[in-house]
């Protein structure tokens, strides 16, 4: 074999098998302490698929089915997991201290298996570097970012839809690349469209908001078309449809499903009021609090600096935990007080339509809540970067600074992930955690920069060394009317 390509499979097997190890080592610490965690929404219905094939959730939002579908299956393949999650349900008002000492959580099979889950990630991390250079050390680089932005192992320890977003989402982001690249060959364009399209409905299993993008991808195809030749539009029509009807055949069931079972067509009947309710509530924030929201969702220190300027009382509404948040008033569920279910939607939607002004404002900090993760104790002395900031400048750079490959690569990289951040600035509380499709296209935004510094500083140190060996008493760049 020869020995460059066996370097380069030796660095792709360390980058998996460092993310396996973070996953695994270093991030799990059990289960949480509150019993009010979504984790345990998944657990719940995860136990009664396990015991009764059928979805008994007692959490007041219905959840999409997949993940629940994904632990069970754990469950029938270990019986020790099946056992640790049984107890974590019926311990569920337990501490965590209490919980780990009941319910033996050495025994989790999850952990390995989501660990190997988000090793796909940081795998098309790597391919989509490589598809947007054709070169190894962007490709390395691309999944080593990714590893280091630690998003994937942190989430893979835990019991959220997380584990099975990661290699959906960037599948599906990595097949788009693919396509915009426009590859010649048709019968792989086809392949890699059903391809995207079965992940996608994947997704729309996982987590609801992801629908959005059955509509948003076509139109998008259909506007592009409009800029293309004839030959290059039959190729666009062809991989639209293809993503389409493939990613209906993977939802189909599901929403059939509902309508035998629950009479009404859709994938979730109570998830899109419940989570809109909690929106809502961000709109009653002032002026004074729309401004602190950019510090406090900026860096772990922007909490302290936005309490200093606007005062306590003004930020305690922004902090997640305090008992004034958002996000438990009551100003969306009394909207909702005697409303049928059936009805519950409307009444939202025309609540935000008359107040849309508003609502569009206050979704802009939300949006950007949702591109910054920091957590303190990661970084020297509690000092974290503005993730957001960092993301933005590096697909600006790389867009400027990049090849039309690079471009084109990096902008169908990015433009699920930023439809689904204002559809989640929209709609939702927008946690960092709704926003993990980022890491792909940060990751190649990221890669191409530092490429280039090592491609410079190698093409310096090349011609300096030539030159020093025939000219030792002169530095490289000596001016030629200076030289002897």
């Amino acid at each position: 074999m020869n020995w460059k390509v066996l370097f380069h499979i030796l660095v792709f097997a360390s980058l998996l098998s460092g993310h396996v190890y973070t996953a695994v080592s270093v991030h799990y610490t059990g289960l949480p302490a509150e019993a009010y965690s979504s984790q345990y929404y998944y657990i719940n219905d995860a136990v009664s698929i396990f015991h009764g094939s059928y979805f008994a959730s007692t959490q007041p939002v219905e959840i999409a089915p997949l993940y629940p579908l994904w632990l069970s299956t754990l469950m029938h393949m270990s019986p020790a997991f099946a056992n640790f999650l049984e107890c974590a349900d019926e311990n569920r008002q337990a501490t965590g201290l209490e919980k780990e000492a009941i319910c033996r959580s050495s025994d989790n099979l999850a952990l390995y298996a989501q660990a190997v889950l988000g090793a796909v990630g940081i795998g098309l991390a790597w391919l989509a570097g490589w598809l947007a250079s054709g070169r190894f050390m962007i490709a390395h680089l691309s999944a080593f970012v990714a590893l280091v932005v630690d998003d994937y192992a942190f989430y893979n320890t835990q019991f959220r839809t997380e584990s099975l977003v990661i290699p959906l989402f960037a599948g599906v982001n990595v097949c788009l690349a693919w396509l915009a690249l426009r590859r010649e060959r048709k019968g792989r364009t086809v392949a890699v469209a059903v391809g995207c399209g079965v992940m996608l409905g994947g997704l729309i299993l996982t987590r609801p908001p992801y629908e959005y993008l059955l509509t948003i991808l076509p139109c998008t195809a259909l506007a592009h078309m409009m800029f293309q030749g004839r030959s290059r539009r039959r190729e666009i029509a062809v991989a639209a449809a293809c993503i389409l009807i493939s990613a209906s055949l993977v939802v189909t069931p599901w929403i059939v499903r509902n309508y035998m079972a629950r009479g009404f067509v859709g994938l979730t009947e109570t998830y899109a009021p419940v989570i809109l309710v909690q929106r809502i509530n961000f709109n009653a924030m002032t002026w004074e609090q729309w401004t602190a929201a950019w510090l406090v969702w900026s860096f772990s220190q922007g909490r302290i600096l936005a309490t200093e300027l606007f005062g306590s009382e003004t930020v305690a509404p922004l902090i997640y935990f305090h008992p004034e948040h958002f996000e438990t008033q009551r100003t969306g569920p009394e909207l909702l007080a005697g409303v049928a279910l059936r009805d519950q939607r409307g009444i939202l939607a025309a609540h935000v339509w008359s107040d849309l002004p508003k609502h569009l404002v206050v979704s802009a900090p939300l949006a950007w809540r949702g591109l910054n993760k920091f957590r303190p104790s990661a970084w020297l002395y509690g000092i974290t970067p503005i993730w957001g900031m960092i993301l933005l400048v590096a697909i600006f750079v790389s867009l400027v600074r990049g090849t039309r490959q690079n471009r084109t690569v990096l902008l169908a990289l990015t433009f699920c992930p930023i439809v689904l951040l204002a559809i989640h600035a929209l709609v939702s509380v927008n946690v960092p955690r709704y926003n993990i499709g980022w890491v792909t296209p940060l990751s190649v935004a990221a890669a191409l920069p530092i490429a280039w510094v090592i491609d410079g500083a190698w093409n310096r140190l090349r011609r300096w060394i030539p030159w020093t060996r025939s000219h030792p008493s002169e530095p490289p760049d000596t001016p030629p009317d200076r030289q002897p």
